[in-house]
């Protein structure tokens, strides 16, 4: 799973391995995404209230922390644990200011 897929660029790089559900808000991202990566299957929903009986082996969360405040940010990754296989793995990454404003001061 890929929650915040956009118009699949993450998702095309797991596709042609793996059965990849991308999790996208906005319209046209899926539309493009459908045109993009066309093995992957596109769910135009909010990341936050995206609700399955399926479970997943890997979820791949790329940049999309940051853009939530605290409150969502913890409703995000308790849905994606909700939706994991219990031996499966999440992977998140996240933009962050700190440590550009590090490496400038430093």
């Amino acid at each position: 799973m890929v929650p915040g897929a956009g118009y699949g660029r993450n998702t095309k790089m797991f596709s042609s391995y793996f059965q990849v559900d991308g999790i996208e808000i906005s319209s046209s991202a899926v539309d493009l995404a459908k045109e993009w990566d066309l093995k992957t299957n596109f769910i135009q929903e909010s990341v936050l209230e995206f609700r399955t009986s399926k479970r997943y082996d890997g979820i791949y969360c790329y940049d999309l922390l940051h853009l939530f405040l605290v409150k969502d940010r913890k409703k995000l990754i308790q849905n994606c644990v909700m939706h994991l296989k219990e031996q499966g793995m999440m992977y998140f990454t996240c933009f962050s200011l700190r440590y550009i404003v590090a490496q400038k001061i430093g």
